[in-house]
């Protein structure tokens, strides 16, 4: 469980989220990016499906850039 950091409220997040909208508030919500196997594994992007893989890659950049 995450904080929102704009409001308090306390976010679930499961393993492969970045980021997720507040329920409370509807602010973007990032947690710290622990390491994951979708960073180092080469089959990343077949074990976790294009999508998934795609869209943890893009909160990643993203995450990057906030912090």
């Amino acid at each position: 469980m995450i904080n929102c950091q704009n409001c308090g409220y306390e976010i679930e997040f499961f393993s492969d989220e970045i980021t997720r909208i507040c329920p409370q508030c509807k602010a973007v919500a990032y947690r710290e990016r622990m390491p994951s196997c979708i960073d180092w594994c080469k089959s990343a992007k077949e074990c976790m499906g294009e999508k998934i893989y795609n869209k943890y890659s893009r909160d990643r950049k993203i995450s990057v850039k906030k912090g």
